[in-house]
């Protein structure tokens, strides 16, 4: 996949190649895969298989009567390459949940920013996305860049990456897990057989691996995976009669950008706002405060920094909404 995309400046190559591998729809002159090799019907024949050879295990609940997959019971999961064919396809369907191994791996040398495809808006929601990385793991792109990856699919809504080294299942609930145990091939070790540390004769990482197959699917997060953000009623934080708003829409573009981003916010009645942007590491680059009007606000943010990810929140009384942003 890098060979054929790392180094072109075209932003939907990745997202182009890996769609003509899955569902052989003609979008990528890089490759032609026929129908019958697609991973779709590969996928499909396989699961019949399965269930003609072996009835009695239910093979036949992830398709139905007219052969169609059944996505919303499929649980995707892939290392390195499979990795980005599991999250595109966790773009366009709705999956039960996306596991990631040392992957996604799409990022543009040429463009220096991840895959156009890489993004918050995903029909698999982003509390099901878990991901599991080494840290010292370059192969495809930097161990930066794959965290940025990991921010711009949304999984740190549910916290920053945590080292599986010095905790425990279930890992703080995050969905941005890493390694740093010293092993001779990082790329491979946090899943491949020949590769992966062992201790006491037993995977090392097993309970990495059990934890993001089996964790229950929680919202606990500070902002859902879309940009829309319902709160009920009137609610007041500890301490304060602030009201919070009842509904609100927040949209934040373009995302990646180079330029200023812009945002609409739209909210059902008049709310004073504060509006910050930090770095990851929580250093403020820039706050504005204001009024929004009921309905639709446009605001328009110059982010004057270096390329890299930033946090924008913006704060009606007691609740924050955020959102991961890139510039480059």
């Amino acid at each position: 996949m890098a060979v054929l995309c790392g180094g072109s400046s075209d932003a939907d190559c990745f997202e182009n190649v890996r769609r003509e591998i899955i569902d052989c729809t003609g979008r990528s002159s890089l490759l032609s895969v026929n129908r019958a090799n697609s991973m779709e019907n590969r996928l499909l024949k396989l699961l019949q298989y399965l269930h003609q050879q072996k009835p009695g295990e239910g093979w036949n609940q992830f398709y139905d009567a007219s052969g169609q997959l059944i996505w919303e019971k499929l649980v995707l999961s892939g290392h390195s390459q499979g990795g980005g064919h599991a999250g595109v396809m966790a773009k366009y369907r709705r999956v039960a949940r996306v596991v990631f191994f040392a992957s996604p791996k799409d990022y543009s040398n040429a463009l220096r920013k991840p895959a156009a495809w890489i993004n918050a808006t995903h029909a698999t929601p982003t509390e099901a996305y878990f991901g599991f990385s080494h840290a010292e793991d370059d192969q495809g792109c930097s161990p930066q860049q794959q965290l940025d990856i990991y921010n711009l699919l949304g999984m740190n809504n549910f916290g920053p990456f945590i080292n599986v080294g010095g905790a425990a299942s279930p890992y703080q609930n995050r969905r941005i897990l890493t390694s740093s145990l010293s092993v001779a091939n990082p790329h491979r070790a946090v899943l491949v057989d020949n590769a992966v540390p062992l201790t006491a004769g037993k995977p090392t990482h097993l309970p990495v691996w059990t934890y993001t197959l089996t964790q229950a699917i929680s919202t606990t997060t500070t902002i859902p995976p879309s940009h829309t953000v319902t709160v009920p009623g009137i609610i007041t934080g500890t301490g304060s009669n602030d009201p919070i708003l009842s509904g609100v829409d927040f949209v934040v573009y373009p995302n990646p950008g180079s330029g200023p981003f812009s945002v609409n916010l739209t909210v059902d009645r008049p709310s004073a706002y504060l509006l910050r942007v930090t770095s990851l590491t929580g250093q403020t680059i820039l706050t504005e405060t204001g009024q929004a009007t009921a309905g639709l606000n446009w605001l328009t943010i110059n982010v004057t920094a270096p390329a890299g990810v930033y946090v924008l929140s913006v704060q009606f009384g007691t609740v924050i909404l955020t959102w991961r942003v890139m510039r480059y």
